[in-house]
């Protein structure tokens, strides 16, 4: 990290790490807190990998059809091959439905550090205690994975909050841009390094899937409580944004807000921002959807390893790179939607050549080619869609509504994944599962055609008819509603 001479922040690193980390700091305190907390959410991100492929493989060995092409009973009332994505809608589910009441906490009480902090320590606990998966615990684990899903979101939900004001501490734009360029950068990296690690421990012990899921844990625990630990150490306590009023209840004050908001959109921005908003439930759903059916796939019906799945999204996240470099060149020569669409449908086309041209264990050749190919599809997608909201948000609403935006990426995220498990359940072909999400896809697809043109768009983005009509209340700092990453993938 390249940080400040000017550094204004006054918060020095605990105990034995000050000198070491002193060294490695931001402008203020909340920047330092928001790139190491970054650390440790990238830590547990990247960790699902080996731990998705233990519950396969333990599951499997449980039922004796370890591998590929055996015929699986049931364990649990569940084919093997609908665990992961059973778990990742259950957490899905959770999450969506408590983010307003989570996003209330945030904005109308001062305990947002002790939410994100208890919420790291939860996922923590957890994770420390799925270092024990065995073919006995597995599903037990299984079970708690679901629930860190949703611990993890917390403190995202925490962290970004303090995004605005770090904005409004930095004060030049042109810094902002840059800590959210470390911020991007040095998560890529640790993910990178964390993978890179676990796979040459695995090869040099030779060590089985449920072996690399419990070492993934453990690393990913340790060293991502350091970081967590870190981060929160920077962040400095708020107090509440807004106040409840007279007579409402926090248990629905969010509720209330996401239903003000959405309103407010479509009666001023029906067919700019509000339309975008309505598309990425869809789109976001199902690409956030594809990491867990795609584990799940090239572990079962190509019979791929914990460290061949690894190494598949080590080449995933390397090829994101180019894609994201190649998006920025494009998209100063063309529509950023237009764009965005021409993406949505190659990844549609990708989908389906993958999951139903892929079949057998002498394929996995292709499945290198398929990663890197699908890592720069999504270089393009993540950046894009952050930079096309950015773009056409009313000026002046780029907090309220990031936390709307934030809201509209995890609805529907539960649902792509429910629908590969009811259709992977009703025994049809694995493909014909994997290949629904492109049908939430083209949804979204079909509804971004009805938005305005794009210089349409951003004319009225310049004008902000939400508060003005006095629809969005304005706050002490200009946020209202679910926090949100709002600002780290604008630039």
């Amino acid at each position: 990290m390249d940080l400040e001479e000017d550094i204004i922040g006054v918060i020095s690193c605990p105990g034995p790490l000050k000198y070491c980390f002193d060294r490695f700091r931001l402008r203020t305190d909340d920047a330092t807190g928001w790139v190491y907390n970054n650390f440790g959410a990238n830590l547990g991100i990247v960790s699902n990998v080996f731990f998705s492929t233990a519950i396969i493989f333990f599951a499997r060995s449980q039922l004796d059809c370890a591998e590929p092409g055996d015929v699986c009973g049931r364990v649990h009332g569940l084919r093997p091959s609908s665990l992961v994505t059973v778990v990742v809608t259950f957490s899905g589910v959770i999450t969506a439905f408590f983010m307003p009441y989570i996003g209330a906490i945030v904005d109308y009480t001062p305990k947002r550090k002790p939410l994100g902090i208890l919420a790291c320590i939860l996922f923590i606990i957890i994770q420390s205690t799925q270092i024990s998966i065995s073919e006995q615990t597995w599903f037990a684990m299984a079970v708690l994975q679901a629930f860190n899903g949703f611990f993890y979101q917390i403190n995202e939900l925490c962290l970004t909050a303090y995004l605005p004001e770090i904005r409004d501490q930095v004060k030049e734009e042109k810094v902002f841009t840059w800590y959210n360029s470390i911020y991007t950068i040095t998560g890529t990296i640790t993910q990178v390094l964390y993978l890179g690690v676990v796979i040459v421990f695995a090869g040099i012990y030779s060590w089985n899937d449920g072996q690399i899921g419990r070492f993934g844990q453990a690393t990913a625990a340790v060293s991502g409580s350091f970081f967590w630990y870190i981060g929160w150490h920077f962040f400095r306590g708020k107090d509440a944004r807004r106040s409840l009023g007279a007579g409402k209840f926090l248990a629905v004050a969010g509720f209330e807000q996401i239903t003000n908001t959405t309103k407010a959109i479509f009666k001023f921005y029906p067919r700019s921002i509000g339309t975008f908003f309505l598309g990425t439930v869809f789109v976001d759903g199902a690409v956030e959807s594809l990491l867990s059916i795609s584990i799940t796939f090239y572990t079962v019906v190509l019979g791929f390893k914990a460290t061949g799945v690894a190494i598949l999204l080590l080449l995933v996240l390397i090829f994101s790179t180019f894609g994201a470099f190649l998006m920025y060149f494009l998209t100063r020569r063309m529509d950023p939607m237009k764009l965005y669409k021409i993406i949505i449908v190659l990844m549609m086309i990708m989908n389906f050549a993958s999951f139903m041209g892929l079949t057998r264990p002498s394929q996995k050749n292709m499945a290198y080619l398929i990663a890197s190919i699908f890592g720069i599809f999504v270089g393009f997608y993540y950046p894009l869609s952050r930079i096309i909201y950015a773009m056409i948000v009313p000026r002046g609403q780029e907090a309220e509504l990031s936390g709307f935006f934030r809201y509209c990426t995890q609805v529907l995220a539960w649902l792509p994944p429910l629908t590969f498990t009811v259709i992977n359940e009703k025994g049809y072909d694995f493909a014909f599962g994997a290949i629904s999400v492109n049908g939430f896809m083209f949804i979204g697809l079909v509804i971004f055609m009805f938005m305005k043109p794009w210089n349409q768009c951003l004319e009225d983005a310049k004008v902000n008819k939400m508060v003005r009509e006095n629809i969005i209340e304005d706050t002490v700092d200009d946020e209202a509603g679910v926090s949100d990453e709002s600002f780290h993938n604008n630039e």
